[in-house]
């Protein structure tokens, strides 16, 4: 089914009453809020981060293979699961202390994992205490995501996933299809060699090994200054056109009142005032 961009977002096909209200809480209320919801960062399936360069006490994502699967129940601490990942020369740990069973029931060794958060130590090891986490070579994954050297990666509510923000998102730009239309003028595409606005908006949500996101977002950056910038001068220009205000007449009968109940006489200064 096609829509208008403009289309209110619980009419996207997979989306009903209860997820339209969490993605409201994103500031999403129509298809366009969506296809410019911009991922924060992006997964790359064949980076060469190596757990010996992980920063301490900085954040940082790698991918990694599940070597070993602990999990532990203390009295006083509860619960405790351990992921020992590895990168093909080291290994590193993934903690969490709180979790729910969706998650040692999803991972299990051999899975690679993609893994974000603060490294510390532990035991002379590198560890991220409730890192965010994803399953790279998941099974019940699409065609189109299994292809994908880059995935996006987005800020969510606590009622939506990343993979399920994901597959609406790229539900939104097929129900599109010719709706996104340029809204910056064609000089200025010229000018600064900018994409058309279909293309950079699905550029910045699936990107290609080669695309430069960072030129792509140099686009939408302009586009916001630009649009500013025409606000501004409508503003302007409505001030300052030749309009007649209303004429308002003054009235001394209540000061004249008071200047003769006065006791005292006013100086010249105060008169002229």
């Amino acid at each position: 089914m096609k829509h208008k961009i403009e289309t209110d977002i619980q009419f996207l096909k997979g989306i009903g009453t209860n997820r339209a209200e969490s993605l409201h809480k994103m500031g999403i209320y129509t298809i366009a809020d969506l296809v410019e919801y911009f991922p924060r960062t992006y997964i790359d399936r064949q980076s060469e981060e190596y757990i010996a360069d992980l920063p301490m006490d900085g954040y940082a994502a790698i991918s990694g293979k599940v070597v070993k699967i602990e999990e532990k129940r203390h009295r006083q601490k509860g619960q405790q699961l351990n992921l020992h990942l590895s990168d093909g020369d080291d290994i590193f740990i993934c903690t969490w202390f709180r979790y729910g069973a969706w998650l040692t029931a999803a991972i299990k060794e051999g899975a690679v994992v993609w893994v974000s958060g603060k490294v510390t130590g532990f035991k002379k090891m590198k560890q991220m205490i409730h890192p965010e986490i994803e399953i790279l070579n998941s099974a019940g994954e699409d065609d189109f995501w299994k292809t994908r050297r880059r995935l996006p990666v987005y800020t969510v509510s606590d009622k939506l996933t990343v993979k399920v923000l994901r597959k609406l998102t790229l539900r939104a730009f097929e129900a599109l299809e010719l709706a996104i239309r340029e809204i910056l003028p064609e000089n200025i595409c010229a000018k600064y060699k900018f994409q058309n606005r279909y293309k950079a908006l699905y550029s910045m949500h699936f990107p290609e090994p080669e695309t430069n996101i960072e030129t792509i977002r140099k686009r939408f950056v302009y586009e916001e200054l630009f649009f500013h910038q025409l606000m501004l001068a409508r503003v302007k220009h409505a001030r300052t056109e030749n309009r007649h205000g209303i004429a308002m007449k003054l009235h001394k009968t209540f000061t004249t009142t008071l200047k003769l109940a006065l006791p005292f006489e006013l100086t010249s200064a105060q008169k002229r005032a």
